[in-house]
């Protein structure tokens, strides 16, 4: 389901696990979005820009850096900062999950994980993103 464009919605996913990247570039497919893999955190830093994702599915473990810190970056970065980014992980320890949000993770699910989950965390944080512009479109408007 596509909330807010009329072209294919745009994920960047980033896992260094080829099988697992390629299983969920899969089941994203399927639901025809648009998407751009990564298999560290520097690749996906070199693709943003031109790829211009609209939203992020990271894995938390990445050879070069984590995912969490793969967001803060992307969240720096002008034009970025509100793009929503869930966070995939093999560890399921309550601590570590907790964090990921508080660092800036907007969900996170726990691998393994069942397609519905993913498309449903992607469903999500679209509709909260499209929510979030209209809410800024309507200020600018009423402060006029």
């Amino acid at each position: 389901m596509q909330y807010y464009k009329a072209t294919p919605v745009k994920i960047l996913l980033i896992d260094d696990e080829e099988s697992i990247r390629e299983n969920i570039q899969g089941l994203l497919e399927i639901k025809d979005y648009e998407v751009q893999s990564a298999k560290h955190a520097t690749d996906a830093l070199n693709k943003l820009i031109s790829f211009k994702p609209d939203l992020i599915v990271t894995d938390l473990m990445l050879p070069d850096f984590s995912g969490i810190e793969l967001i803060e970056q992307i969240r720096r970065i002008d034009g970025f900062s509100e793009i929503p980014a869930i966070v995939i992980t093999g560890n399921h320890k309550p601590e570590i999950l907790r964090s990921s949000m508080t660092s800036g993770a907007d969900d996170y699910l726990s691998k393994p994980f069942k397609a519905n989950e993913l498309y449903e965390s992607i469903t999500s944080q679209l509709h909260k993103k499209a929510v979030r512009k209209e809410n800024v479109e309507l200020i600018a408007e009423l402060s006029k």
